[in-house]
C-alpha cells in the first residue's frame, strides 16, 4: 500500500497520460498534413497549416472528419490507459511505472503508424487514395500492442541495467 502523497502523484500522472494521449490523437492528423503538404510537396509549413485549418469544415475536404476518425484508436488507448493505470495506483509503484512505459510505447507506435498512413495517403496521386482513410485505424490497432510490449520491455531492461 502506497502513501497518500504517492497515490496522488500517480493519479496525476494517470490524468496527464490520459489527456496527452487524447491531445496527441487529435494533433497527429494536422501534423501529418503539414509534413505531407508543407515539407514533401514544398508548399511551406505555415501555408500548409493555414490551408488545413481553413479547410476543416469545407465541403469536399472533410479534414475534421479525417481528424476525428484518425483519433479513434487514440481515444480507445486513452481509456485503456486510464483503466490500466488506475487499477494499480494503490498497490505497487513499480508495476505502475511498467504499465506507464507500456502505454507510452503504445502511444509512440500509434503515432508512427498513423503518421505513416496519413502521409502516404496525402502524398498519393491515386484518385482512390481517399478510401484509404477508412482503413487507417486498423494498422494502428495492430501497432499498439506491439508498442505496449516494447515499452514494457524497454522499461524492464532500463531497470535492470541501472541496478547493475
Amino acid at each position: 500500500m502506497l502513501a497518500q502523497n504517492e497515490q496522488r502523484k500517480l493519479a496525476l500522472i494517470t490524468t496527464i497520460t490520459f489527456w496527452s494521449i487524447i491531445l496527441g490523437g487529435i494533433m497527429v492528423t494536422p501534423l501529418s498534413y503539414v509534413i505531407a503538404e508543407g515539407i514533401i510537396n514544398h508548399d511551406g509549413i505555415f501555408y500548409a497549416l493555414w490551408e488545413f485549418y481553413s479547410s476543416l469544415f469545407v465541403f469536399g475536404y472533410n479534414y475534421f472528419s479525417i481528424m476525428v476518425y484518425g483519433a479513434i484508436p487514440f481515444m480507445i488507448l486513452a481509456f485503456f490507459a486510464l483503466i490500466n493505470l488506475s487499477i494499480v495506483i494503490e498497490s505497487d509503484k513499480e508495476i505502475f511505472h511498467r504499465r506507464t512505459a507500456g502505454v507510452m510505447g503504445s502511444m509512440a507506435a500509434a503515432v508512427i503508424a498513423t503518421m505513416l498512413s496519413f502521409v502516404s495517403l496525402m502524398t498519393s496521386s491515386d484518385a482512390q487514395a481517399a478510401l484509404g482513410f477508412l482503413v487507417v485505424p486498423f494498422p494502428v490497432f495492430l501497432a499498439m500492442p506491439v508498442g505496449y510490449l516494447a515499452g514494457r520491455i524497454i522499461w524492464k531492461r532500463k531497470l535492470h541495467s541501472s541496478v547493475l
